[in-house]
């Protein structure tokens, strides 16, 4: 029986986060505050503990400071702040996980 790991959970939670964001966006509000819990990126275990290597935590960190520029940005930049922190993701699975970057890309907005 499949067990999801930490990571995962925390990845999933991000995911249904930023797909409320990009819907916030299109109706022109600005999202609320980053989750406490996305600060999990650092600890969260991993299915495979070897991944959490220097790359990772850089992508870890340039995450949440992008997402951070959505939630203090004004409204004309939100599209592009938003994209930023979704292309952070995909630059990150890049390098590791490759099978969400499809699912992840639904979240940009065009």
């Amino acid at each position: 029986m499949y067990k999801q790991s930490e990571m995962a959970a925390l990845m999933l939670k991000m995911y249904a986060v930023n797909l409320e964001n990009k819907a916030l966006i299109l109706e022109g509000k600005v999202p609320n505050s980053i989750p406490e819990e996305f600060v999990n990126i650092h600890t969260a275990k991993l299915t495979d503990p070897s991944d959490r290597n220097a790359a990772f935590k850089g992508f870890s960190d340039f995450y949440l400071k992008t997402y951070e520029q959505v939630t203090t940005t004004n409204k004309d930049s939100l599209s592009v702040k938003h994209n930023n922190t979704i292309n952070s993701c995909i630059a990150c699975h890049k390098t590791t996980c490759i099978g969400p970057i499809p699912k992840i890309k639904k979240l940009l907005i065009h």
